[in-house]
């Protein structure tokens, strides 16, 4: 239910807002929302063609690259492997002679020249060795130990065919049995690869050599046929490899040593003159670095199948592939494309750029034509508006042209029709209002008239009726005072008395009301005197109300109240005495309450208010008012005609007591001594009747006390008890006090007194006593002094 709330709120505002668009906005914003919608779905598929656009360039780029180096690979290597296999074919057929190294470095030689190799050599039990080397300028050499002196190699140079033309340098030479090349193939007894290692004259090569032994008739060893491939030529080829411009390739070992790699660093260091392989983790390509890392972590070089993954490295997504390459000679080698996502990503984001800066130039030329369509179809409306809010204003000449749309032209000429028509109206109604108001104002010259006849009458009137019935009264009162005359008599004198002083009052307050409803006719004449001796007199006058017998009258004051007090007493006796005498006449049971609360604000010195001397220590004081009775109550929609002139409620009506005037004289008084009289009830259970006056006061406090003898009424000044008596009491008691309070909810305060969980009597009559005559505020001061972080 309340998301359907909700919805129907959001509905509604969202219709409260299209009807302020501007008419600019109501034709142009579709047509924009169109446009940036257009370029939101452009720029998302933009981004969704640039990315699946870029993985698949990516992957059909690494597919090649890896195709092209395996088949690279596969060539020299396997034609290494085979360049062995047709030298031992030429021995084993006679065409080669073991013991002929002329013969061997001229095959050899020969050999270089058709095949890309670095490196044919052969080496026999007897550590006779016969080689061709090419050197880095392309010429070729042959290198030769013989049997005569094994420890020393002789480097020919040779002519155009192959022949030793002079000796170019004389090298200490190592025994070949401890040479890997040719040791390994000789205990193994079949074709394979040497490991990786570096020439000993030159550290800085590396190279891997295909070995192949040799054997007689007999299975006697011979010696071991040998073809070298440089590391070096497969990372020149991997170089020259182009994909995109920060693409790495590079081959490892599954152990993670480099082969070879594409960015131009060699895979070893030399270290006192001995070359030492390096891994991949340690390259000083940091991309190499980085991918290897992860392969490592993976335990991707060590598979046996090929994998591709997108890594996240530091400079953004990789498209990396592994691919293991092995052969029947025992290499295993793992090729690794590394291809970065932003390689491709500058085109794709100039194409990116291009299309959205389309898009932003369809919106600008939408914008201009909307600024356009403004110029063109908003302002004609506009001066039909301007020149509508001027009639409004006053000017009746205004008129509009316009030039274009002939819609427009025909609103236009209708707008001038009914200006001209308005204008006709306006002077009409300027006719009629003048004359009105002439009528008018003789009818009020005649109304005041009346009025002031009115008073005067009322005046005469109120004069001449009360001095015969103060006659009436008087004659009354003497007669009553006859001993002589019968207890039934004595009855009738009462009644008469009770229906003359009756007449008597209806006639004061039809005089008061007519001075009320005069206008200035009264004001407030403040004057010092003694609020103890008004209340005694109160207090007197209505211990005397015979009227409800069963009926009992209770004062209660609340100190501090002042002594003196400086308001119009004659307005404030009337007030009160009104109140009583409604309370009385509405009670037949229970009892009648007059309240005082005084409430000391700013002292400070005090301006002559009067020519009478002011008390010696005066302030400022606030004196609540309040009278409550156990009446009938007043139904809550009765209240609002309360105080209105000759209206009377339902129990006044059923009374036939009054006339509807004391509460709108109550009234009438306290606004003019700067109050507001408020009434609260319920049926059934009361009434009360408050007002506030802000009033001067002597700092000394009344101390008024007067028992009467048949404790009918008492007048005595209480104090509400201290806040610390509500320490006692439990805090969530207190709190629910508190709301309660706060609600002005008489109901549930009286219900929670009932079960007040303390021993103090005091405090649950006081809390009651309030709760009853509507002092919320004082129930909330008590309880905020009372709690701890107060």
């Amino acid at each position: 239910m309340s998301m359907e709330i909700t919805i129907v709120q959001v509905f509604a505002k969202t219709a409260r807002l299209l009807q302020r668009l501007p008419l600019v906005a109501v034709l142009e914003l579709p047509y924009l929302l169109q446009m940036l919608t257009v370029l939101g779905l452009t720029s998302w598929v933009t981004v969704q063609y640039r990315q699946i656009t870029v993985a698949d360039l990516a992957t059909s780029l690494r597919e090649e690259t890896t195709d092209r180096v395996l088949a690279y690979v596969d060539h020299q290597l396997s034609g290494a492997a085979r360049l062995n296999a047709s030298h031992v074919a030429a021995v084993e057929t006679g065409l080669l002679d073991l013991n002929d190294f002329e013969q061997m470095g001229r095959f050899f030689w020969q050999q270089m020249q058709i095949y890309p190799v670095d490196y044919l050599n052969y080496g026999n039990q007897a550590g006779e060795f016969i080689g061709v080397e090419r050197l880095d300028n392309g010429t070729l050499v042959i290198n030769e130990t013989r049997r005569d002196n094994l420890k020393q190699m002789t480097i020919y140079q040779t002519d155009a065919e192959g022949h030793r033309t002079q000796v170019e340098a004389i090298d200490p030479a190592d025994p070949i049995q401890s040479e890997a090349w040719y040791a390994e193939a000789a205990v193994a007894g079949h074709p394979l690869w040497s490991p990786v290692y570096a020439w000993d004259d030159q550290p800085n090569v590396l190279s891997i050599s295909a070995s192949q032994p040799l054997y007689d008739a007999q299975g006697q060893l011979m010696g071991v046929m040998g073809t070298d491939l440089l590391l070096t030529h497969i990372s020149q080829f991997l170089s020259t490899v182009h994909v995109s411009p920060s693409t790495q390739i590079f081959i490892v070992e599954p152990s993670g040593l480099l082969v070879a790699s594409s960015d131009g660093h060699p895979p070893y260091t030399v270290v006192d003159g001995q070359a030492q392989r390096q891994l991949a983790t340690q390259s000083a390509n940091p991309l190499v670095r980085a991918t290897a890392e992860r392969l490592i972590q993976g335990r991707l070089l060590e598979t046996a199948a090929s994998a591709t993954m997108t890594l996240r490295l530091g400079s953004g997504r990789q498209f990396v592939s592994v691919t293991p390459w092995q052969d029947d000679l025992g290499l295993d080698w793992v090729v690794v494309v590394v291809v970065p996502e932003a390689d491709f990503l500058s085109q794709a984001d100039a194409f990116a750029r291009t299309t959205l800066l389309l898009a932003l130039l369809s919106v600008a030329v939408a914008v201009l034509l909307a600024l356009l369509t403004d110029r063109w179809i908003n302002r004609p409306i506009a001066n039909l508006a301007q020149a509508s809010r001027a009639i409004a204003h006053g000017d009746r000449t205004q008129t509009v042209e316009v030039q274009g749309i002939r819609e427009l032209k025909t609103l236009a000429s209708a707008f001038n029709q009914m200006a001209a028509q308005v204008a006709d109206t306006f002077a009409q109604l300027e006719n009629r209002v003048t004359q009105r108001t002439a009528e008018l104002a003789t009818a009020k010259v005649a109304a005041e008239a009346a009025n002031q006849s009115k008073n005067v009458f009322l005046a005469n009137m109120s004069h001449q009726l009360r001095t015969p019935l103060n006659i009436v009264l008087g004659f009354i009162q003497v007669m009553q005072k006859d001993a002589a005359l019968s207890a039934q008599h004595q009855a009738s004198l009462t009644s008469m008395r009770h229906s003359a002083d009756y007449l008597l009052a209806q006639i004061n307050n039809l005089l008061l009301a007519s001075k009320l409803d005069g206008e200035g006719q009264l004001a407030a004449t403040p004057s010092w005197f003694d609020l103890g001796e008004l209340l005694q007199d109160l207090q007197t006058q209505f211990s005397a109300w015979r009227g409800q017998p069963a009926v009992a009258l209770r004062f209660d004051l609340q100190v501090p109240i002042p002594q003196l007090v400086y308001t119009d007493e004659t307005k404030l006796r009337q007030i009160l005495l009104n109140l009583l005498e409604n309370a009385f006449k509405f009670t037949t049971a229970g009892q009648v309450t007059l309240r005082l609360v005084g409430q000391p604000q700013h002292s400070g010195p005090t301006d002559d208010l009067s020519p009478v001397a002011l008390p010696e220590a005066t302030g400022d004081y606030t004196l609540t008012f309040t009278v409550t009775d156990t009446g009938p109550g007043i139904d809550c929609h009765d209240l609002g005609r309360l105080f209105c002139p000759f209206e009377q409620l339902e129990p006044g009506q059923r009374s036939q007591r009054g006339s509807g005037l004391g509460l709108f004289i109550c009234q009438e008084y306290v606004r003019l001594l700067g109050g507001e009289l408020c009434c609260h009830s319920h049926p059934g259970e009361g009434s009360c009747f408050h007002f506030d006056l802000e009033v001067k006061g002597s700092c000394q406090t009344l101390t008024y006390h007067f028992p009467t003898a048949d404790n009918s009424s008492t007048l005595a000044a209480t104090s509400p008890p201290e806040a610390e008596h509500l320490m006692a009491l439990p805090s969530t008691w207190r709190e629910r006090l508190r709301v309660a309070a706060a609600k002005g909810d008489d109901r549930a305060i009286l219900t929670l007194l009932e079960d007040l969980p303390t021993e103090d009597a005091a405090l649950g009559d006081w809390l009651h006593h309030w709760a009853i005559n509507y002092q919320f505020d004082l129930i909330l001061e008590l309880i905020e002094g009372a709690t701890p972080d107060a």
